[in-house]
């Protein structure tokens, strides 16, 4: 599936995420998983891409008009009429919004996580883990990624600015 990251300190506000999709049984590598609204969201996400997508568009037709309640108001409200129960099988994804972090399921209903990181996807154990042994958010996707097969690099960075940083797989950079 995937692994996604969400930092959310005074130092690193970005969400984290590998390049891998293996959702219909092929690996795709090298696609970005992430996407910026600035400079109010950043957001991540694993499962069907096509709901990824669909959220996405919701989401930047109301970045400068709506706060997150509308949007979300918004996308569950549309959801019924253009999805069928299967289409949002796996679904995750995380959100920085105006600095607090949020994780969406296949139900489109926004939660809100406490704390300062988060992870989702097939690896996120493995990146919880290493989160909590003191690993850095690039690190614990790499750890993630030795253990998780849904999981593989390049990984990417992208900050509520909407900059983008592409990092090596390999332990060296």
């Amino acid at each position: 599936m995937t692994t996604i990251i969400a930092m959310n300190t005074l130092d690193d506000q970005a969400i984290y995420a590998d390049s891998l999709i293996n959702g219909s049984g092929i690996a795709t590598p090298y696609s970005r998983k992430i996407m910026s609204l600035p400079p109010r969201c950043v957001m991540g996400s694993c499962g069907l891409a096509y709901v990824e997508c669909m959220v996405y568009a919701r989401l930047a037709s109301y970045q400068r008009t709506a706060d997150l309640h509308d949007i979300f108001v918004y996308t569950h409200m549309l959801e019924p009429l253009t999805l069928k129960p299967e289409d949002t099988k796996d679904f995750e994804m995380l959100l920085l919004f105006e600095g607090t972090t949020y994780v969406m399921f296949e139900e489109l209903v926004p939660v809100c996580i406490p704390g300062p990181w988060t992870a989702r996807g097939s690896g996120a154990h493995f990146a919880i883990g290493a989160l909590s042994a003191g690993a850095s958010p690039l690190q614990a996707l790499r750890i993630a990624a030795q253990y998780d097969i849904g999981t593989a690099g390049p990984f990417f960075r992208m900050d509520m600015t909407g900059k983008l940083d592409c990092f090596p797989a390999t332990w060296e950079a």
